[in-house]
């Protein structure tokens, strides 16, 4: 969907977010407390964000650092509906074989029976 809106594919987009991935709850936590104490009492609010300020400043690094990267992200035109909803298709398709074959649940026949 992001091509089909954006126009633009990002080619290096899965090794950031494996970079930054882990840092993800994390930051989003410490936010989150952030943001209730801040309701309540200012003061520690403003000591517990900087606990979020590391967490937060590699995510903007990982992706500033990755962006710089020549051809990072390539220029999308024309792309038709047909094509997204034939890639979802195919994501769906390979993944519900994924967890069949993960799982077990796939349908089974037994000979003679």
């Amino acid at each position: 969907l992001i091509v089909l809106f954006f126009g633009r594919l990002s080619v290096i987009a899965p090794i950031a977010n494996l970079l930054v991935l882990w840092m993800i709850p994390l930051a989003m936590f410490v936010s989150l407390v952030n943001g209730v104490l801040g309701l309540a009492w200012w003061p520690v609010a403003k000591l517990v964000s900087f606990i979020a300020w590391p967490a937060l400043t590699y995510i903007v690094a990982v992706c500033h650092l990755l962006a710089k990267i020549p051809f990072a992200s390539t220029e999308i035109k024309n792309l038709n509906w047909a094509f997204a909803v034939l890639g979802y298709a195919v994501i769906i398709f390979f993944t519900q074989v994924s967890l069949i074959r993960l799982t077990g649940l796939g349908a089974t026949t037994t000979k003679g029976h």
